[in-house]
């Protein structure tokens, strides 16, 4: 699935499979040439989002345009993590610290008596 948005759209493509190659559209091939369009991923350190697209990864470290991988820049800033940190993750480090650690509770009269908290307010966040 590839997800491409602008400040008026969203657009997905699932890639259609022929063999063990995936087929793009025209116009996703044409925008992955298209060394003017910034393009962002957050891949882990297979670089399988990139290769699946047909990106070669064999010398470039994609912390400059035109292909920027987040996941790079947040080990070359905030150093080496033994696993990948994703998108949720290095996007609540780059909330202010009185929101990195906001919860929402669920709901009282649940079943279990316990209070379960989850970490679902930074995605609330990125929403808004």
């Amino acid at each position: 699935l590839v997800q491409i948005a602008t400040a008026d759209c969203v657009l997905l493509e699932i890639p259609s499979m022929n063999g063990s190659r995936p087929q793009l559209s025209h116009n996703l091939q044409r925008l992955l040439r298209d060394d003017s369009i910034l393009k962002v991923f957050c891949d882990n350190y297979s670089h399988h989002d990139k290769t699946s697209l047909g990106i070669s990864t064999d010398s470039a470290n994609f912390s400059q345009a035109p292909i920027v991988d987040l996941e790079v820049l947040a080990t070359q800033v905030l150093g080496p993590v033994s696993a990948p940190r994703g998108l949720s993750r290095i996007v609540t480090l780059l909330l202010p610290p009185e929101l990195q650690h906001w919860r929402i509770g669920k709901p009282p009269g649940r079943t279990n008596n316990k209070k379960r908290f989850k970490t679902i307010g930074r995605f609330a966040l990125i929403e808004l």
